[in-house]
């Protein structure tokens, strides 16, 4: 009996609060036009940022501005796009602004944000052939150094490296990952950090990558290093039926055992003796 009270309890454990699912597979797969046409101006205002046209480029941001403000935002309210989403792409955007308009503007931080955001904008648009997942094999070669440097000095270096590889594409992740793949890289990314920053040995962080990098890895980009998943991941969740039906089973079996443990307490101590089974 134990035992299986044991095996249930285990099973709603892991499935009872269902699979979190990627904030794309939430909502409608049909890009709208306000998308598509976000889409187009986030590479307009990368290639200008690439070529220096800071005029150019704050003027396709303001129109970037406008189509969140009144196509997406609309979406949203009409529940056609998930408000995770519409977060996602504004801290993105707003990553760019606040660079595009520095007074000292670091170039190479602002075509890194600019970037995020094509990559993330581009997630939406093109969820079967998005861009992002052309970084596994730049990932993978991050890590091969990261792993195999001896020195420290090294390791900071191949460690910004892939830190700063790994943001650029973090925010379309997250449009097509599930948020528990995105935890797990981003307790990754803590980890690193904090090598970085000298709170934990290199050398423990850099023998952690080591070990558990190919799992999220295959997580985030596909099932084998071969093949590379270019259509967010499918999960399902538990129906809800199935929840109630074993919460119930558990119920009436702990109740049982506790109506056993009773009598079988109550005769040992009053009549010094058991009931016959």
């Amino acid at each position: 009996m134990r035992i299986f009270i044991a095996i249930l309890i285990g099973f709603i454990c892991l499935h009872g609060t269902g699979t979190a699912k990627a904030l794309y597979d939430n909502y409608s797969s049909t890009p709208s036009t306000g998308w598509r046409n976000f889409d187009i101006q986030t590479d307009k205002l990368y290639r200008q940022v690439v070529a220096g046209d800071m005029s150019a480029a704050k003027g396709t941001m303001r129109h970037l501005h406008m189509l969140m403000r009144n196509d997406i935002s609309k979406q949203v309210v009409e529940h056609k796009v998930s408000p995770a989403i519409e977060q996602t792409i504004s801290e993105a955007a707003n990553q760019v602004y606040v660079h595009l308009y520095a007074s000292k503007r670091d170039a190479q931080k602002l075509i890194h944000f600019t970037a995020r955001l094509k990559l993330a904008a581009d997630a939406l648009v093109h969820p079967q052939e998005a861009l992002w997942l052309q970084y596994d094999t730049i990932l993978r070669e991050d890590l091969k150094q990261m792993i195999t440097v001896k020195q420290e000095s090294e390791w900071k270096l191949a460690s910004q490296r892939w830190l700063e590889h790994l943001d650029r594409i973090r925010p379309a992740a997250a449009i097509q990952r599930s948020t528990g793949v995105m935890n797990l890289i981003n307790s990754t990314v803590k980890m690193v950090e904090q090598s970085l920053q000298g709170t934990l040995l290199w050398i423990d962080v850099q023998r952690s990558v080591s070990t558990h990098s190919e799992s999220w890895l295959l997580h985030l980009f596909g099932k084998t290093v071969e093949q590379t998943t270019f259509v967010p991941v499918e999960e399902q969740d538990v129906p809800l039926r199935w929840m109630f039906t074993l919460a119930l089973i558990v119920g009436i079996s702990l109740t049982y055992v506790a109506i056993l443990k009773y009598r079988y307490e109550r005769y040992a101590i009053y009549s010094h003796r058991f009931p016959k089974k």
